[in-house]
């Protein structure tokens, strides 16, 4: 997995889920990062930094 070859620390991974900012909430994410800015957008709703990717 790329995350753990570049040596970069995660909690938890959660991967296909339409409502990523109300996941976000229940998981008490503190960091949300994406390449989507629609889901950043969503995110950020709730609260949460986010921090978008650029391809």
């Amino acid at each position: 997995m790329w995350l753990k070859k570049n040596n970069i620390y995660y909690d938890k991974l959660i991967v296909n889920v339409r409502k990523k900012g109300e996941i976000c909430k229940q998981e008490k994410i503190d960091l949300f990062i994406d390449d989507n800015i629609s889901n950043c957008l969503d995110v950020t709703k709730y609260g949460i930094k986010t921090i978008i990717l650029n391809k």
